[in-house]
């Protein structure tokens, strides 16, 4: 069915250049602009809940904005697409151009109230396959500065995670890193997202374990996360993101720490959850 639906989204814009898209007349029908928004907020809870109804969602939006026309929403929509082609279909290169689509319809309608959103999906999920990764980072800090103005508190928290993501997997010399973790850990705590915290600390503790100031150097676990103790409560909640980083990290300290043993035996760990990881830069370093 996800296919099916894709080759429908597809067929509707693959004889132009997706870039031309931004020559669309505006969506003027207030049914259609209402079913645009609600279609976005499903998106949203979707991605959370049932994720394998994510593509289809934003396959109807295309499909509404290409045959009536652009609007707020269709911003958010076209970075959504950008996202579903690289990470889901491996369209590596129409992903991109829909990404740059995104940010151009936001600079054309102005929608500063989605620009922290915006940001956020383009900067994580589309740009760092085309372009190198210290030229895509910064921008992830602009999307957290956007949403601070816009009360978007999810993507202040958000942003602010994949910075570090992309900060820690591109080798970040460890002590500067642990300073900038520590204080964006705080903006997290103050914006109340608590499941961007958590997988955020898995990184400080990680960058902290790598500085020597963990008991067990190869063992994730500290005052700012404990893996074995939060496993629990992270499964009940379906936090997978957390999860995922939280082995992940587990998997590279044994590694690094020559526990080779330990590291192949939670390698299938790693592999129930990284369905939480897919589009981002580091299944690059798991995959």
């Amino acid at each position: 069915e996800i296919n099916a639906a894709y080759e429908r989204s597809r067929q509707a814009w693959e004889a132009q250049d997706p870039l031309s898209l931004l020559d669309l007349p505006p969506m003027e029908d207030p049914k259609l602009l209402a079913a645009m928004q609600i279609l976005t907020n499903l998106s949203h809870s979707a991605c959370m809940a049932a994720p394998a109804l994510l593509p289809l969602l934003i396959f109807k939006q295309i499909s509404l904005s290409i045959h009536h026309g652009n609007c707020a929403v269709s911003v958010v929509s076209y970075a959504d697409y950008g996202m579903v082609l690289c990470g889901i279909m491996n369209d590596i290169p129409a992903g991109y151009q829909f990404a740059q689509l995104s940010l151009a319809l936001l600079e054309k309608l102005q929608a500063n109230a989605f620009k922290s959103r915006v940001y956020l999906v383009v900067n994580t999920f589309a740009r760092h396959w085309w372009e190198p990764l210290q030229e895509v980072t910064p921008a992830l800090l602009e999307g957290c500065r956007s949403g601070l103005e816009s009360g978007d508190w999810e993507c202040v928290a958000l942003n602010l995670f994949t910075y570090s993501n992309h900060q820690y997997w591109s080798g970040r010399e460890l002590l500067g890193l642990a300073e900038e973790l520590l204080s964006h850990e705080v903006v997290i705590e103050q914006v109340k997202q608590q499941a961007a915290l958590r997988a955020h600390q898995s990184y400080l503790q990680a960058a902290l374990n790598l500085l020597g100031r963990s008991t067990v150097p190869y063992r994730l676990q500290g005052d700012v996360f404990d893996l074995e103790q939060l496993v629990p409560s992270l499964k009940v909640g379906n936090d997978r993101a957390s999860l995922f980083s939280g082995y992940l990290h587990q998997i590279f300290l044994y590694y690094l720490f020559e526990e080779h043993e330990a590291a192949i035996a939670l390698i299938p760990r790693v592999q129930e959850y990284q369905d939480a990881g897919i589009g981002f830069f580091l299944m690059s370093t798991w995959v």
